[in-house]
């Protein structure tokens, strides 16, 4: 069996579309969770880029982004690594999504 996730844009436009096998050994159980905890993982993962593009937008200009530094996130659905901006301020640094 094949799940296909399709992720779509606020107007709707596809954005990516990803297939998920069900294991031949495994119960339905085990599959759905398995493939409930990577949606959620890519959901989360989707949702935090935003969060932090909307912050890189809206933030006091006085902050400038330096650079990226990756993340994980220990979830209840699994380990979420994503990218987020480091900022800084005269020689004060912050990470605008930890906030």
């Amino acid at each position: 069996m094949v799940v296909t996730i399709i992720v779509q844009d606020d107007n709707g436009k596809q954005v990516k579309s990803t297939d998920y096998y069900a294991k031949a050994d495994e119960k339905w159980e085990e599959t759905s969770y398995r493939i409930g905890c990577k949606v959620a993982q890519e959901i989360t993962q989707n949702m935090l880029k935003d969060i932090d593009e909307k912050l890189f937008q809206d933030r006091d200009r006085k902050w400038k982004s330096q650079t990226f530094s990756n993340r994980t996130y220990v979830t209840r659905f699994g380990d979420v690594t994503i990218s987020r901006r480091l900022y800084k301020s005269k020689k004060k640094y912050r990470f605008l999504l930890d906030e």
